[in-house]
């Protein structure tokens, strides 16, 4: 009696701890994602570059992010997550950073709020780093997962 009881207590507890693993389909990553000068509207000749790595939780809505950049014409001025998708234009709906040096890496997390999580789910947000030279963005990066 007391081996079934101890088997149905271990049972119910590996059901209760696979249930509180998030299902893959709750987690999106993309990895390398590019940012260059031809991915900004309007596209610019800069030889600047830069990556971001990303994964949003959809059942908590955290999104965790690392945006890596090199060989800018000049200190960054302003780094932002903005809403349009490729090709467009679009407002600032986060701020990453208002300062860097020309080369260099970031890594935070954000609650992405719920009027936006749609949206970066189906590419709809980028990340734009503005400098002195290129005032509307140097490089460019769509979060497409």
């Amino acid at each position: 009696m007391f081996k079934s009881k101890v088997f149905i207590f271990l049972s119910l507890m590996s059901f209760a701890m696979v249930s509180c693993t998030p299902d893959a389909d709750e987690i999106l990553e993309a990895t390398s994602l590019p940012m260059k000068g031809t991915q900004s509207v309007p596209t610019n000749t800069s030889t600047g570059t830069g990556i971001i790595n990303a994964k949003f939780n959809k059942s908590t809505g955290i999104l965790d992010y690392t945006v890596t950049w090199n060989a800018l014409t000049g200190p960054v001025v302003g780094m932002h997550f903005h809403k349009a998708a490729r090709g467009s234009n679009g407002p600032v709906v986060k701020n990453i950073q208002s300062s860097g040096s020309a080369t260099g890496s970031v890594t935070q997390s954000w609650t992405v709020p719920d009027s936006l999580q749609t949206t970066l789910e189906q590419g709809g947000l980028y990340v734009n780093i503005h400098t002195d030279g290129y005032t509307d963005g140097e490089v460019r990066g769509q979060v497409e997962f």
